[in-house]
């Protein structure tokens, strides 16, 4: 009995004992680390020296009961004092570790909430890095195009697509907002004069004079809603001024949309309240964005810097550092340690775990935590990393090693980085480096060797400062941005294609207005693009076409789909031009036409050459009259168009008599002279719905149309041929002088459908009636 109750004190004294060592170390480690809280004594070692001395006691109250053999030492009278003893020392060390607990929870929230909230700006930051790389993008695509961006809004889709946090991009060419992508809803903003908006007009005056982008707001906008404006001042190169102020470019941020994407409205939920406020001119902050919850006591605070300002994040639990459930927790806490140190001296085969669970909850939101910024960073491309500069202790976050594609166990050592850095670029990445120590904070850009291809990457980091305004912490996001510097390079080569295009090429909006024109349309037409920006694009349009071509055009265009065709239109001198239009409407993704591009080729010397072997294949090259195959297919069309609506047509057989002495007394000249007259004659004294044609040596043709029913053949012959010979023709005699001669015509006829069905038997019997005419009635008329 006395061996088993020495073996209970023993053991009983021994857990005491490492009781005290336990909480010994943890009250140097706390102390060590936090010194704020009242409690503590002012020095830790004083406090472990005093814990020592409990701790002796109880190695040497131990080694007592192990070495004695008497029973006065086994008396229960011994096992109170112990207990009361043990319950009076855990007592006062488990009241000291949980106030000191508490306030290692109270760090532990503040960093967690730091670095909340400095992961919620660094997103903030990113986001609106976006716009201020995308507004000084467009800037720059306005500075190589000499102010001019034609295809504005294809460029603007594309950036807008790599910059979802942005809702729409502006051109404000002399303050004034021109255009503005996507344009629906956004009809009010349109021609906003943002010099003559009180509102507005000073925050664009001073990013005239600081020639850098700024970022105005929040506030009201016309179109409705709360946003953020990134505006960037464009100046051109003018010879012989210099740089002039050409407008701005501006990327609109709305802010429901910013507090959506960088997840700052799901901070209340998740157990925060916060507020984002920025400073002003009188001092102080301002607050244009926060929880409905109010911020406890003495919240954390983010500085961010954004253009032309700094923004702050101030976040607090929503409960507080230190609600009543943590209070509730300490007590427990004392009363349970307490409760099982004096059961461990009477049961010494049990000894307390109290904090295992805790731990383990703490570890597993923690794990949960990294996981959500681990996924953040790898759907971004975004790595963090950070440099302790107390600890000398760098990291980095998961994704940046794969960014860089570095091994795990490869330490994260600047050189490592700095002998991947384009050479180009090194100096640059060093400067930043240097002024970040000192406090600055940098945001730069530099190409990067990672397992044998070139990167590009954006790095922005900042310095945290403790209560010696020291750098005592350095934080920095890492992102790859490649693919925007591609597309930005695709955008560059789209923009080249059209400027160097063999077509002429013209943007117009859907109402439609033109909004551009590349130098290709300049050289064809005349215009140049400041005379045709604004004017609807049929101004220079020849007056050709028919309703028919424009209804059809219209219908296809309206329906989404490419209408091509032949235009006729006319230069800025006058002259008209045939050209091959193909146009293609723009559909967004709604399925709206917000654009028109037309592709335009001239096509007027093809045309020309087209139409001159038409002419040579279907007239006499001598009179200009239709030839005998182009006769032919007119009689065989008027035929069956008099057959369907029931009139009559007559078809005359026209033969020169004299004309053989002519060529044979002066020469061919004189009778084509004499050819040519009598064409003129005979299309003079016809309707232009009738069809003369030449179809041999000195023979002719005449087809004429609906002829009315009660009009005399014979007189209407007569008639023709009294205008043909009414006066002799005048020929060149080949001595250079002319002399008249007189000139017979024979005339015979028939008449559809008394005479015949077909063209092959109107021109029989008519070639009948003419051979007749020439015996008979000819020297008649002749002789008259």
């Amino acid at each position: 009995m006395v061996s088993d109750r020495r073996l209970q004190y023993g053991v009983a004294s021994l857990i005491v004992a490492l009781t005290l060592v336990w909480n010994a170390a943890e009250l140097i480690a706390f102390s060590g680390y936090d010194t704020r809280f009242p409690i503590l004594p002012p020095n830790a070692w004083l406090l472990a020296l005093v814990l020592a001395g409990f701790l002796a006691l109880g190695l040497y109250h131990q080694q007592r009961l192990l070495v004695r053999d008497r029973a006065s030492i086994s008396t229960p009278s011994r096992l109170p004092l112990l207990t009361a003893l043990a319950f009076l020392l855990t007592l006062i060390i488990s009241t000291l570790f949980v106030h000191l607990n508490h306030g290692h929870q109270i760090t532990q929230k503040r960093t967690s909430a730091l670095s909340l909230a400095a992961s919620q700006g660094q997103n903030l930051g990113v986001l609106l890095n976006q716009a201020r790389t995308t507004t000084t993008a467009l800037a720059y695509l306005i500075q190589e195009n000499h102010g001019e961006l034609a295809n504005f809004s294809e460029l603007a889709s594309g950036l807008l697509q790599s910059s979802p946090a942005i809702s729409n991009l502006q051109l404000a060419p002399g303050g004034v907002v021109h255009q503005i992508h996507p344009p629906q809803g956004q009809e009010a903003a349109i021609g906003h004069d943002l010099f003559a908006d009180p509102g507005r007009n000073q925050e664009a005056l001073n990013a005239i004079k600081s020639r850098a982008l700024t970022l105005a707001g929040p506030f009201e906008l016309l179109q409705g809603g709360q946003g953020l404006v990134a505006r960037q001042p464009v100046y051109l190169r003018e010879p012989g001024r210099g740089e002039q102020f050409w407008g701005f470019t501006t990327a609109l941020v709305m802010l429901d949309n910013l507090l959506a994407r960088t997840g700052l409205d799901t901070l209340q939920a998740r157990g925060y309240a916060w507020r984002l406020q920025r400073p002003e001119p009188g001092g102080g902050y301002r607050t244009f964005a926060g929880s409905e919850a109010p911020l406890a006591g003495d919240p954390v605070t983010y500085d961010l810097p954004v253009p032309n300002g700094r923004w702050q994040l101030a976040l607090t639990p929503s409960e507080g550092w230190s609600g009543p459930t943590d209070q509730i927790n300490d007590t427990l806490l004392i009363l349970l340690s307490t409760l099982l140190v004096t059961l461990l001296v009477f049961n010494a085969f049990k000894y307390p775990l109290q904090l295992s669970s805790e731990l383990a909850e703490r570890t597993a939101s923690l794990n949960r935590e990294r996981m959500l910024l681990r996924q953040a960073e790898a759907l971004s491309r975004t790595g963090s990393w950070s440099y302790d500069r107390r600890s000398r202790q760098r990291s980095w976050s998961e994704e940046l090693y794969e960014i860089l594609q570095v091994p795990r166990q490869q330490s994260p050592l600047r050189p490592l980085v700095l002998e991947r850095i384009h050479p180009a670029d090194r100096a640059e990445v060093l400067n930043a480096w240097r002024r970040l120590v000192f406090g600055t904070p940098y945001q730069i850009e530099y190409r990067l060797d990672a397992g044998g291809q070139t990167l590009w990457m954006r790095e922005t980091a900042v310095a945290e400062r403790g209560s010696s305004r020291h750098v005592q912490r350095m934080v920095g996001v890492t992102q790859d941005i490649t693919r925007q510097k591609a597309l930005e390079r695709e955008l560059r080569t789209l923009t080249l294609a059209v400027e160097h295009s063999p077509a002429a090429t013209v943007f117009t909006t859907a109402e439609p207005r033109i909004i551009y024109v590349n130098p290709r349309f300049t050289q064809v037409t005349g215009y140049s693009l400041d005379e045709v920006m604004g004017t609807h694009p049929n101004f220079w349009e020849a007056p050709k076409p028919t309703q028919e071509v424009y209804r059809d055009l219209w219908k296809k265009l309206e329906a989404g789909e490419v209408w091509e065709g032949q235009l006729w239109n006319r230069r800025k001198d006058g002259s008209a031009f045939l050209e091959k239009v193909a146009i293609t409407p723009v559909i967004n993704e709604d399925g709206e036409i917000t654009h028109y591009v037309a592709v335009n080729e001239d096509i007027t010397e093809k045309w020309q050459m087209e139409q001159t072997i038409w002419r040579q294949a279907n007239f006499d090259q001598l009179t200009g009259l239709a030839n005998r195959a182009r006769f032919n297919e007119r009689c065989e069309i008027a035929i069956d168009r008099a057959r369907r609506r029931k009139e009559r047509a007559l078809l005359l057989y026209l033969d020169l008599n004299k004309f053989k002495p002519i060529n044979d007394r002066y020469g061919h000249q004189a009778g084509d002279a004499v050819l040519k007259e009598f064409a003129a004659r005979l299309k003079e004294h016809i309707r232009s719905s009738d069809t003369a044609a030449r179809i041999g040596g000195d023979e002719f043709t005449v087809l004429l149309e609906d002829l009315p029913s009660n009009q005399p053949i014979e007189a209407l012959i007569e008639k023709l041929h009294r205008h043909l010979i009414t006066a002799d023709y005048t020929v060149p005699d080949g001595r250079g002088r002319l002399v008249e001669v007189p000139l017979g015509t024979s005339i015979g006829f028939a008449l559809f459908p008394d005479h015949g069905q077909t063209p092959s038997e109107l021109m029989r019997h008519a070639d009948q009636g003419m051979y007749k005419d020439k015996r008979t009635q000819g020297a008649e008329r002749e002789s008259r």
